[in-house]
């Protein structure tokens, strides 16, 4: 079959030149003289040209470029995926699924495990656009490639791999508006063997519950419930942490419905004073903090005073004393944070006070004070009621306190 293609020069190779019909036959044949031979020149000007002069040239141009080993080839990485994605937009999803779902399954190969980051990206990409024009029932090339990414979230020990194939997830979620691979990410591969996967899928439910915003209530409220249980239960603290900051985000999200919103600060309370591990209750005092001071932006006080409360708990009862310290630290914040919100500023200084006097540990009443102290100096000339309030409490520790 060799001997059928014409002996020109690569770079202006043309079937008209050597008198040949553009027909499928010489195509084939050029195809089947190795794709290698044909995919050497520049910018795949030979299989553009028979991809376009042929009727259904296109299919066997794909056909032929999928035979070939790119990953074998990093120097034809970038172009083959982007004349293959060109290609592939003239496909029909019905009439050509298989060679639909072998591009799909090209391209992510290629977003995954692509030799240079451009090619990444510019797979992931287009990627993305084909899994969008394809999306549609069961068995459709979009659903196949996201039961392939699936699998490579379950299975691939390669760090990089699972972030991708979980990026791109996220991304089908948002984009197409699919409950089903929301599903797929809070039911199954939350709960996958794999702890970095757990961690990567728990970050990106809480992208995908403000991407769906108020229009599925539903997904927000699985999402979170979802959550909620990796934060209770699961045995890594980088999963828990995870669980906790994508908690934390859903809380604040403009788009989220209130219950939902209400829930999440809810849970966050219960793990900051129930949780048996002391690292926990300190990621979830920041995470409370950074809820309220957010909130006040809006502004929601009514919904910070709770928040406020729990911290006050933890200042007063946690049995460990860097939890206790930094949640008088968060105290302190949220104090010069909502300056210009007397009554829950008020709240907050008086639980400070409370810890300089009262608490058992001089180390406790030691770090109110500098808390104290450092809300005075930089409260300014216009809280002097509340300025006077630390410098009578410091003033009374010293006269009082023979350990601080």
């Amino acid at each position: 079959q060799s001997s059928m293609v014409p002996r020109l020069p690569l770079s202006r190779l043309s079937l008209r030149d050597s008198g040949a019909e553009p027909t499928l036959d010489v195509l084939h044949a050029y195809c089947n003289a190795g794709v290698a031979f044909l995919v050497g020149m520049p910018n795949f000007s030979a299989l553009r040209y028979f991809a376009t002069v042929c009727d259904d040239g296109h299919v066997v141009v794909l056909w032929a470029l999928l035979q070939h080993d790119f990953e074998q080839d990093p120097s034809l990485q970038t172009a083959a995926v982007g004349f293959l994605a060109g290609l592939a937009k003239g496909l029909d999803a019905d009439d050509d699924r298989d060679l639909a779902a072998r591009c799909l399954t090209f391209l992510m190969a290629m977003a995954l495990r692509g030799s240079v980051q451009h090619t990444r990206d510019v797979a992931e990409a287009s990627l993305l656009r084909l899994a969008a024009m394809w999306a549609g029932a069961e068995g459709s090339p979009t659903t196949q490639l996201i039961d392939a990414l699936v699998s490579t979230v379950e299975v691939d020990s390669v760090f990089h791999c699972m972030e991708k194939a979980v990026r791109i997830l996220r991304r089908l979620a948002v984009d197409l508006q699919s409950v089903r691979v929301a599903d797929i990410l809070a039911g199954r591969l939350l709960r996958t063997a794999d702890q970095h996967a757990r961690a990567l899928v728990a970050k990106s439910i809480g992208d995908v519950v403000l991407g769906f915003g108020v229009a599925f209530p539903t997904v927000a409220e699985v999402g979170v419930e979802a959550l909620w249980t990796r934060v209770r239960e699961d045995a890594e603290l980088t999963v828990r942490y995870e669980a906790t900051v994508a908690l934390s985000h859903i809380a604040i999200g403009s788009q989220v419905p209130t219950n939902v919103a209400e829930k999440c600060i809810a849970a966050l309370r219960d793990q900051a004073l129930h949780s048996r591990s002391p690292a926990d209750r300190k990621i979830v005092a920041g995470r409370l903090f950074e809820v309220a001071s957010f909130l006040m932006r809006r502004p929601q006080p009514a919904a910070v005073s709770p928040i406020v409360e729990t911290l006050s708990r933890l200042v007063r009862r946690d049995a460990d004393h860097q939890v206790r310290s930094f949640a008088a630290l968060m105290l302190a914040d949220l104090a010069l944070v909502l300056r210009f919100e007397p009554e829950v500023s008020a709240l907050c200084l008086s639980e400070l006070q409370g810890m300089a006097i009262d608490a058992e540990m001089p180390a406790d009443r030691r770090f109110a004070l500098s808390r104290l102290h450092d809300i005075a100096v930089r409260l300014g000339v216009a809280h002097s009621g509340r300025i006077a309030a630390c410098r009578s409490v410091i003033f009374d520790v010293a006269c009082s306190d023979a350990d601080v």
